[in-house]
């Protein structure tokens, strides 16, 4: 929400006509979100807000404002009050840091008369949250060191007909991918990518998640540092042969202080695909696997209640290559925000 209220400005108790920085006259000064001085008449207040709209094509983000000015143009052309004083526009970003211009049309219903002279005005971003009905790629992606598949979800439905779980990851890989083409997923790829044994170790407190730096000699871990970059030295005996002693590693570093030691480790990384696949709502993009042994690790909530060891056992996958089902690419931000540009109108001369 963002208000911009003018207001009288005074200095040395007169009314201030004019206000320059730099050598230039200034059209508005704002100061924390309020209007400090405007050279119009006119004055310039409101409301800003955003919602979510759903139709039978998309989900949308939608900017309005809250104006007592009956205003022309629209979110595409822009806004401007009757006397061309000033002119506001609509900024687009999916990041807080870069903005553009040109990203909104009106809204099915532009403008709404609210009574005593107050007007919303509501425009729709161009690009969708997301799209239904549409075909997606799914893809599931992973290195964790020493896991096997113990299930596979595809649009919240478990994947069980023709499979034979579990599968080892990834010297199962191929047996895999047959499986799930027999079960009818046309297409689908299973493959893996060769690297080395790494190891990751976080403790969990409290107070959030503190990473430690591993130090390895092939693929012995010779040193962990906490997350201060010391030492964890006591009660240690280095080195630690991997993968075999990962259990004694992370029972050493809990009883050297660090209570909430997990660590896991990682390597080849592997890879389930299953391409054109119909979407017809969002729950239909998702994907997930389930594998084992689990790296269970403990929680608390904000309130610092402790909830016990939270499985790790889950790997979620992510869609792309959104189309429609005649094959042409579409474009989403799932990630959007909105703010309004207030600049001077067509009366004042460049």
């Amino acid at each position: 929400m963002a208000e911009f209220i003018t207001l009288e400005s005074r200095h040395a108790g007169q009314i201030a006509d004019r206000v320059f920085h730099a050598g230039q006259q200034a059209d508005f000064v704002f100061g924390r979100g309020t209007a400090m001085f405007s050279k119009i008449p006119a004055e310039i207040y409101g409301r800003t807000e955003c919602r979510i709209v759903d139709d039978a094509a998309a989900r949308w983000m939608e900017f309005g404002f809250r104006m007592d000015h009956l205003l022309g143009g629209n979110g595409a052309a822009g806004y401007t009050d009757a006397a061309n004083y000033f002119r506001l526009e609509i900024e687009q970003s999916e990041d807080l840091v870069n903005w553009s211009m040109g990203k909104f049309v009106p809204a099915p219903v532009p403008v709404v008369a609210l009574g005593g002279g107050v007007f919303e005005y509501w425009s729709r971003c161009l690009q969708p949250i997301w799209y239904y009905n549409i075909i997606v790629d799914l893809t599931i992606t992973s290195n964790r060191y020493g896991k096997s598949i113990t299930g596979l979800s595809i649009g919240g439905v478990p994947v069980t007909s023709g499979m034979s779980y579990p599968y080892a990851m990834p010297s199962q890989a191929a047996t895999l991918q047959t499986h799930l083409r027999a079960a009818g997923y046309t297409g689908a790829t299973v493959t893996s990518v060769t690297a080395p044994l790494t190891v990751g170790a976080i403790n969990h407190t409290i107070d959030g998640r503190k990473t430690m730096s591993v130090t390895m000699s092939g693929s012995n871990v010779t040193m962990v540092r906490d997350n201060y970059g010391t030492n964890i030295t006591s009660g240690m005996s280095y080195p630690y042969a991997m993968p075999s002693q990962r259990a004694a590693l992370q029972t050493a570093l809990r009883a050297a202080g660090q209570s909430g030691a997990v660590v896991m480790l990682y390597g080849d990384a592997w890879t389930l695909s299953l391409p054109d696949r119909p979407a017809a709502s969002n729950l239909q993009r998702q994907s997930s696997i389930s594998i084992t042994p689990d790296d269970p690790y403990p929680s608390w909530d904000m309130f610092g209640t402790y909830l016990g060891n939270q499985s790790a056992a889950a790997v979620d996958g992510t869609s792309g290559n959104v189309r429609a089902s005649g094959g042409a690419s579409l474009v989403e931000a799932l990630r959007q925000f909105a703010r309004l540009k207030i600049t001077r109108g067509t009366r004042y001369s460049p």
